[in-house]
């Protein structure tokens, strides 16, 4: 998609990696190497055509084949949070920290949403813990407990 030309643009078109699989073919894969990046936008989809090479000399892909093909690039490390944490009211979005024993409210803005867990952008640090229990008792301030989880 367009939101990545920068970075395609700037990478050395031998240096990503490329996976490429066929639903005709479960549990086989194939390493790709990228050979071309076209030179402009489709102006209709706005993306762009990728070129990649394959070994297949053991001829198990035919013209007319589907593919599932996956890029491995490196994106923007976020902080993630279970959806269960995040919390709204007409401020936006927050969660609610442990500081030091006691709550601290965390406005925050959702990136993205996947399997389970938000990405989120704000003042939070890896590792902090989030409370996904017992908000709704929640004020700046107040003194939490910890409960182990039985799991």
């Amino acid at each position: 998609p367009e939101a990545l030309l920068g970075e395609l643009s700037n990478l050395p078109a031998k240096s990503l990696g490329v996976e490429v699989a066929s639903p005709a073919l479960p549990g086989k894969t194939f390493q790709a190497q990228v050979v071309a990046l076209d030179n402009r936008l489709d102006r209709q989809t706005r993306t762009l055509r990728v070129r990649a090479n394959f070994n297949n000399q053991e001829d198990l892909i035919r013209p007319g084949m589907s593919f599932n093909v996956r890029v491995a690039m490196k994106g923007q490390a976020r902080l993630t949070v279970p959806e269960i944490a995040v919390q709204w009211d007409r401020s936006g979005a927050y969660v609610w920290l442990v500081r030091e024993g006691h709550a601290h409210r965390e406005n925050i803005q959702v990136v993205d949403r996947r399997n389970g867990l938000v990405f989120l952008q704000g003042e939070m640090k890896p590792g902090e813990q989030v409370v996904v229990e017992g908000v709704l008792r929640l004020q700046d301030g107040v003194p939490v407990q910890l409960i182990e989880d039985p799991l």
